[in-house]
């Protein structure tokens, strides 16, 4: 039974169970916490490829810094609970990852995946927000 729990805690984690309107602005949250994640990242590699520029040498990534600041954006629209900032945050991810597997650069598929999960989450999270508040009414 204890091992059973730990696989919902785990499921909740990735891909959380929707029944009410807190449920389902926490699973939006989800989405927002990763599109962030994997802004904050970019940010971070970004800047450690800029210390070879520093010291002269060409630097070719100042494209990354536009897709951190469009990643930005839908996230804080996810955290207003736009459902479609969350589809074109999802939207914008998966394409981005089918661009890097088609040019042959390397991706970290394990993080990918968690923010496919967390993206989706966030997409089901706002629409099943805009879908209690309609029903309130």
């Amino acid at each position: 039974m204890n091992k059973f729990l730990n696989m919902v805690k785990w499921r909740e984690g990735l891909y959380p169970f929707i029944t009410d309107e807190v449920s389902a602005k926490k699973a939006a949250s989800y989405g927002y916490m990763g599109i962030t994640i994997a802004a904050s990242f970019n940010l971070i590699i970004l800047s450690l490829n800029l210390i070879p520029a520093l010291m002269g040498q060409s630097y070719q990534s100042a494209a990354g810094f536009f897709d951190v600041i469009i990643m930005l954006i839908i996230g804080f629209f996810i955290y207003k609970m736009s459902r479609v900032a969350a589809v074109a945050g999802l939207l914008y991810v998966l394409s981005n990852i089918i661009y890097k597997v088609y040019i042959g650069e390397s991706t970290n598929f394990v993080l990918q995946g968690f923010l496919i999960l967390w993206l989706i989450s966030g997409v089901r999270g706002t629409f099943a927000y805009r879908n209690y508040l309609n029903n309130k009414k």
